[in-house]
């Protein structure tokens, strides 16, 4: 993969809904072809990082290359931005409990977010 598209984007301090313009902070794939857009979050910060494709997404966790290291560390648009946005389920509760189980496993965590979004 070549940089993320996020990396190529002008930062110019507006929201992290505004500034993806629907378009995935890793490929660049607009929502239309690349699906659905997730945010992605640090399970155990709570934190929005940016929104990626569900493809994206699914692979963050596992993913060992250079660039998705760089996104874990902060190379992701809410840390290019400076946005600390905390991440809202749509179940209550259920952020507080991915967090609690993050810190004992990231399996459990993972499993917790993927009921969440079902």
């Amino acid at each position: 993969m070549s940089k993320p598209a996020c990396l190529t984007w002008t930062v110019d301090g507006s929201g992290l809904d505004d500034w993806h313009r629907d378009e995935c902070a890793m490929c660049g794939g607009s929502a239309t072809i690349a699906g659905r857009m997730v945010m992605d979050h640090d399970h155990a910060t709570g934190l929005n990082r940016g929104w990626l494709c569900r493809s994206c997404n699914s692979v963050e966790p596992h993913a060992e290359t250079p660039w998705w290291v760089a996104w874990r560390a902060g190379q992701n648009p809410a840390g290019m931005l400076g946005v600390e946005e905390p991440y809202v389920h749509l179940m209550p509760g259920a952020a507080w409990l991915e967090r609690a189980y993050a810190a004992a496993s990231d399996d459990v965590a993972d499993a917790i977010a993927e009921a969440v979004a079902r």
